[in-house]
C-alpha cells in the first residue's frame, strides 16, 4: 500500500500545491474579516448574532440605570461611559454564547497575527491532503487492486474547475476511478474529498 500512496502523491502534486494556496488565499481573506469584525461598534456585532440590546451605562466597572446615574455627583457622572448591552433574557442564550464563542476566537486569531494565521491553514491543509491520500488508498485497496500491476493515471483540471480525476487500473482490467469535490466559502476554508467509483 505504501507503494501505493507513493504513486498517488506524486500523480496529485498539482493538487496540493493548488490546495495550499487556496487555503492561504482564504486565510488572509478571512483575517482581514475578523480584523474588520473586532473593528464594528458592540451593537452591531449583536445584531449579527440576533441579540437585543440596548444603551446602559457604567461606572467602576458597574451597571448602572437612570436613577442611579442622576443620584450621582457631577464629578461621578463624567466617569459614566456609556455602553451597548444585551436585554434581559440575552444572556446565557445559544447566540450569545455564540457571540461570545466568536468574539474570544477572533482576538485569539488577530492577536497572534495574519502570518501566523496563515502557516497554520498551510499546514492544515498539507495535513487534509497527507490524510486525504492515505484514505484514498485504502479505498482503493478495498476495491480489490492488485497492488503489484496497478497503473496510476491522473487528469489534472486545476487550472478549470480545481479538481483532479485519477484512474487505476491493474492487469486483471479493474478499473478504480478516484476524483476529487473541492468545496470553500467565507466561512469554511478550502477542503475537498475523494469520490470513487
Amino acid at each position: 500500500m505504501e507503494n501505493l500512496i507513493k504513486l498517488l502523491t506524486e500523480q496529485t502534486q498539482d493538487l496540493k500545491v493548488k490546495f495550499i494556496e487556496q487555503n492561504k488565499v482564504w486565510a488572509a481573506k478571512k483575517f482581514n474579516n475578523l480584523v474588520i469584525y473586532l473593528a464594528l461598534p458592540i451593537g452591531e456585532q449583536y445584531d449579527r448574532f440576533e441579540i437585543k440590546h440596548a444603551p446602559g451605562m457604567v461606572h467602576n466597572g458597574c451597571v448602572i440605570n437612570d436613577d442611579q446615574y442622576n443620584r450621582m455627583r457631577p464629578e461621578s457622572q463624567k466617569e459614566v461611559t456609556s455602553y451597548e448591552m444585551p436585554l434581559r433574557g440575552e444572556y446565557g442564550t445559544k447566540k450569545y454564547s455564540k457571540w461570545q464563542n466568536a468574539t474570544y476566537a477572533a482576538k485569539e486569531v488577530v492577536a497572534k497575527g495574519e502570518e501566523a494565521f496563515i502557516v497554520k491553514a498551510a499546514i492544515e491543509a498539507e495535513r487534509h491532503y497527507e490524510y486525504s491520500i492515505s484514505k484514498l488508498a485504502a479505498r482503493i485497496v478495498s476495491k480489490g487492486i492488485d497492488l503489484n500491476t496497478m497503473e496510476v493515471s491522473t487528469i489534472s483540471r486545476i487550472d478549470t474547475t480545481g479538481n483532479i480525476e485519477t484512474l487505476i487500473t491493474d492487469a486483471n482490467g479493474l478499473k478504480v476511478k478516484a476524483f476529487t469535490i473541492l468545496a470553500w466559502g467565507e466561512v469554511n476554508a478550502p477542503h475537498y474529498r475523494y469520490l470513487i467509483k
